[in-house]
C-alpha cells in the first residue's frame, strides 16, 4: 500500500465509521496493542486477507488519535506475525496525516494448504480464528478439521457401499465415462479397466463407492431408501389444516430421482442470465440449508465465480450450527449478512405476540427489512436485482405456485429465479453426496429443516430435537410461550402451548396494540367529500410523511392556526386538504380528488387515507414499507426513546402508492394483528 493509498483508506474510514471483513482498527495510541494474533490469524484465514490500521479510535467516534512511536509498533508488529504458525509477515505502510503518524499492516490471505493460521501460544485448536463480519472469532474444531481434511483428501464420497457390485451399475453410462476418461490420455488408454474404476474412486479395493453408485446406479434409492421424500397435498394452505370431511391430505406420493440430468439443466437456466445481468447486479439469497447450498454451488458452476454475492438474513433465531456452517462457507464466497439491529425478538412477541403459522411477522421483521437494507447498501440505487434462491415446488403447496422466474412479492427492488424449482427433496441430498459439497451440521442431528429453531412451521420431531439438542433455549422458548397464553386470558396456558395452539393463532385478540387498528371516523355534515376522525395518536409533524405517496406535502397554502396542510398534485393541483393541529388526535380530511392512488370512488379513497392513518397509529417499525419501495424512498428507524422515524424522501418517491396498496388496510402489522369482532 502507497502512502496515498494508506491516506485514502483514512478519509474512507471517516465517510464509513465502521470496520468489515476485511479491514480491522486499532488505537494504539498509547502503545502496540498485545494480542494482535486473532487478527493476523483471522485475516490470513481468508482469501482476500485484511488490513490492520493503526491510530483509529473506533471508541471515540473513530477519531485519529495517531501512533505512539511508528518505528516502535512496526518492529511489535513483526515480533507479533513471528509467533504465528505459519510465520506471518504483514506489508507495513507509514504515513503523516495533521501532524500524526498512522500504520497500516496488510495481511496476505495464505494457500488452503497452509491453513489454519493459528497462535503458537494456544496451539491450532484453541489459536485459530475466523474472521465474521468486523469480529474474529475462534474456529471450531469442526473448521479446524475441515482444513486438515483438505490436506489429507478426506473424502465421504468414496466410502464404499457392501451390496453394490458392478453388475448393478448402469452399463453404457459407466462405459462412457470411462471412453471420456480415456480420450487423449494415452496413460490411461493403456490401463484396463478396472485399474481405472480404482483409480477415479468408482471402486475402493474392489467394492463400488458411495459416489459410483449415486451416479451410475439405474436406482440409488435399493442402497439408500431413506435418500427419498413423501410428498402430500394438504386440504388448505398450512400442514395441519383439515379438510370439509375431516381429510388430513387429500393425496401423497414418494417422490425420488436422478441427479445429472437435473443438475445440467439447471446450470443451463443459470447461465442463460449471462445477457441480461453482471455478477455485480445479482446475488445468492443464503439460509444456510440444503436448498441455497445447493443453489449457491450451481451458480458458481454456471458462471466459474465465487465472486457471485451471497446475502445471508440473519434472523438471531438460527440454530448454532447454522451459524457455524455460515463462518465456513463465508471463506469460500462473498456473504453479506443481513441483521435488523433494532428489534428484538423477544421484545416484539411481548409486544405483538409470539408467531403462528398464519402470522409469521418474524420474517418480515427480522429478514425481509434486513435484507432489503443489505440489498440497498450492497447494490446503491439499482432497481433491477437478480437474486437466485432454493425455491421448491414440493415444498409445499404455496410455493408449488411459484413460477421459476418472477418479481419478489416481498422486495420489489428483486427478480427472483430459483434454478431448483422443480428438484425434490432426494434431489437436492443426492446433489450434496454425490458432489461433496459441505452443508449444515444440523442435519447430521435429524433436523429436517434448518430455519429459525423456534418456527410455528416446525414439527414435533424437529421440538424434540431442539428439547435434546438446545434445552436451554427450548425452555426459555416455552416459558415465553406459556406467560403469552395467561397474558391472554386462556383458559390452560401449558396445555395451549404444549397441543401446539400457539401455531394457529389468528388475529391479534387480547393484545392492546391492536386496538389501535380501530379508526373512528364519520362524514363531515357541512362538507362534501370530507371525513372526521378520532385518532388514537396525537398528530406530530412525522405525521405528513404517511401522505406524501399522495403527492406534496405544501404548508404554505393553508390556515396555519386551523392546521390545515395542503397536497398537491406535480401540476399543482390540490389532492387531499388535511385539518388537525399539532398534539391533538382530531383530523379531518378532504377529498378533492376521488382518483386517489388509484382509487375507483370515493369511499375506496377513503379507504386509501384509512390505510395511513391505521400505520401512522400502529407502525412498530417493521419496515416492511421499505422493502417494497423500489425506489428507496422510505426510511423507517427506531429512535433512543422507543419512537418510530417514518421518513420519505421527496426526491426518491414516484407517487406510485405501492407502500399503500401493498399490504391489507395499508400496514402489514395491521394485517398481522386484524381483530376478530364479536357480533
Amino acid at each position: 500500500m502507497t502512502e496515498e493509498e494508506l491516506i485514502g483508506k483514512l478519509e474512507m474510514i471517516q465517510r464509513m465509521k465502521s470496520e468489515s471483513n476485511i479491514l480491522e482498527l486499532k488505537s494504539a495510541e498509547k502503545g502496540c496493542p498485545q494480542h494482535l494474533y486473532d487478527s493476523l490469524s483471522s485475516f490470513s484465514n481468508q482469501d482476500e486477507g485484511g488490513i490492520i490500521i493503526f491510530g483509529i479510535d473506533e471508541k471515540q467516534d473513530y477519531k485519529e488519535v495517531g501512533v505512539y512511536d511508528p518505528q516502535d509498533i512496526q518492529k511489535k508488529i513483526n515480533e507479533q506475525g513471528l509467533q504465528m504458525e505459519p510465520i506471518v509477515r504483514p506489508l507495513l505502510t507509514v504515513v503523516q496525516k495533521d501532524g500524526k503518524a498512522f500504520v497500516s499492516a496488510e495481511i496476505p490471505g495464505v494457500d488452503l494448504t497452509d491453513r489454519p493460521v493459528f497462535y503458537k501460544g494456544k496451539g491450532c485448536l484453541k489459536g485459530s480464528y475466523t474472521r465474521v463480519g468486523d469480529s474474529d472469532e475462534p474456529m471450531t474444531e469442526y473448521e479446524v478439521y475441515s482444513y486438515e481434511a483438505y490436506r489429507k483428501k478426506y473424502q465421504d464420497d468414496i466410502r464404499r457401499v457392501q451390496r453394490a457390485t458392478l453388475s448393478s451399475l448402469n452399463k453404457e453410462k459407466l462405459a462412457l465415462y470411462i471412453d471420456l476418461l480415456k480420450s487423449g490420455k494415452p496413460n490411461l488408454s493403456n490401463m484396463d479397466d478396472e485399474s481405472i474404476y480404482e483409480l477415479m474412486s468408482v471402486t475402493r479395493n474392489n467394492e463400488i463407492t458411495l459416489s459410483a453408485t449415486m451416479i451410475f446406479s439405474p436406482y440409488p434409492q435399493a442402497y439408500f431408501p431413506q435418500l427419498c421424500i413423501t410428498a402430500i397435498a394438504v386440504p388448505g394452505t398450512e400442514i395441519g389444516c383439515i379438510g370439509d370431511s375431516g381429510e388430513r391430505f387429500l393425496d401423497n406420493q414418494r417422490i425420488e430421482g436422478s441427479i445429472s440430468e437435473m443438475l445440467d439443466e439447471a446450470i443451463s437456466f443459470v447461465q442463460e442470465y449471462k445477457e441480461r445481468y453482471s455478477l455485480e447486479d445479482m446475488f445468492v439469497s443464503f439460509s444456510g440449508g440444503k436448498d441455497s447450498t445447493v443453489t449457491s454451488d450451481i451458480v458458481r458452476r454456471a458462471f466459474s465465480s465465487n465472486k457471485v454475492y451471497h446475502i445471508f438474513g440473519d434472523t438471531t433465531l438460527e440454530f448454532p450450527l447454522t451459524y457455524e456452517y455460515k463462518k465456513r462457507f463465508a471463506r469460500e464466497h462473498r456473504v453479506l449478512s443481513a441483521k435488523n439491529y433494532e428489534k428484538n425478538f423477544e421484545t416484539l412477541c411481548e409486544q405483538i405476540g409470539p408467531p403462528s403459522r398464519v402470522m409469521r411477522w418474524c420474517c418480515t421483521v427480522f429478514k425481509t427489512g434486513a435484507i432489503t437494507q443489505t440489498i440497498a447498501s450492497a447494490f446503491k440505487n439499482k432497481t433491477n436485482i437478480l437474486s437466485f434462491q432454493g425455491i421448491r415446488h414440493n415444498e409445499s403447496l404455496s410455493r408449488s405456485k411459484y413460477d421459476r422466474e418472477s418479481k419478489s412479492p416481498k422486495i420489489t427492488k428483486q427478480t427472483v429465479a430459483a434454478p431448483i424449482i422443480e428438484w425434490t427433496d432426494f434431489d437436492v441430498w443426492l446433489y450434496i453426496l454425490t458432489t461433496g459439497i459441505d452443508f449444515n451440521d444440523a442435519y447430521r442431528l435429524g433436523y429436517s429443516r434448518v430455519g429459525c429453531w423456534c418456527c410455528p412451521n416446525n414439527g414435533s420431531w424437529s421440538e424434540f430435537l431442539s428439547k435434546v439438542h438446545m434445552y436451554e433455549q427450548y425452555v426459555h422458548w416455552r416459558k415465553i410461550l406459556v406467560d403469552f397464553a395467561k397474558k391472554i386470558d386462556k383458559p390452560d396456558p401449558e396445555e395451549y402451548v404444549d397441543e401446539g395452539g400457539w401455531k394457529a393463532r389468528q388475529g391479534g385478540n387480547g393484545i392492546d396494540i391492536a386496538e389501535r387498528s380501530i379508526i373512528s371516523y364519520e362524514p363531515c355534515a357541512t362538507e362534501d367529500n370530507a371525513f372526521n376522525y378520532e385518532l388514537q395518536k396525537p398528530i406530530t409533524k412525522e405525521f405528513y410523511e404517511l401522505f406524501k405517496p399522495f403527492g406534496y406535502i405544501n404548508t404554505q397554502l393553508g390556515n396555519e392556526r386551523l392546521g390545515e396542510v395542503y397536497v398537491l398534485d406535480k401540476k399543482g393541483n390540490v389532492v387531499l386538504v388535511l385539518q388537525g393541529r399539532i398534539g391533538s388526535t382530531k383530523l379531518k380530511v378532504t377529498i378533492k380528488n376521488e382518483r386517489l392512488a388509484g382509487a375507483t370512488s370515493l369511499k375506496v379513497a377513503e379507504g386509501k387515507i384509512q390505510c395511513q392513518l391505521t400505520k401512522y397509529q400502529m407502525c412498530i417499525g417493521c419496515k416492511a414499507c421499505e422493502s417494497v419501495c423500489k425506489h428507496s424512498a422510505i426510511k423507517i428507524k427506531e429512535m433512543e426513546d422507543g419512537s418510530i422515524s417514518y421518513k420519505i424522501d421527496d426526491q426518491k418517491c414516484k407517487r406510485c402508492t405501492e407502500c399503500v396498496n401493498h399490504f391489507n388496510a395499508g400496514c402489514y402489522v395491521r394485517k398481522v394483528l386484524t381483530i376478530k369482532r364479536e357480533g
